[in-house]
């Protein structure tokens, strides 16, 4: 007994090991610099999509750029209708870590969800 209890342990030692030689691996894979997604100035790299408009026609300029922060911004909207938007980065990501803050200011459009 003592003896597969041995071989147990050293059996998750070296499991531990190994994934621990792995995890830091991508760790080396993945570190240097950060990649900024967003300059702070305007909306350079990024493409607006709305339902029912073309890809690219940021409708009624509802993404700006305000004080340096990137703004979803209903100025130019009476009520809401349904005017689904998104924006989307001119590459692709397979490992990321995504820092942002998110919070509401101002009023909301009349009707919106």
């Amino acid at each position: 007994m003592k003896g597969v209890s041995n071989r147990v342990i050293a059996a998750c030692i070296a499991g531990l090991i190994a994934v621990t030689s792995l995890h830091a691996d991508e760790q080396a894979d993945h570190d240097g610099p950060w990649i900024e997604l967003f300059n702070g100035k305007d909306l350079k790299g990024w493409t607006p999509k709305f339902v029912g408009y073309d890809l690219g026609v940021n409708y009624k300029n509802t993404f700006v750029v305000k004080d340096g922060l990137l703004t979803v911004c209903y100025d130019n909207y009476k009520q809401w209708q349904d005017n689904i938007g998104h924006l989307f980065y001119q590459g692709e990501f397979s490992h990321y870590i995504l820092r942002a803050e998110y919070r509401f200011i101002g009023n909301q459009v009349k009707g919106s969800p």
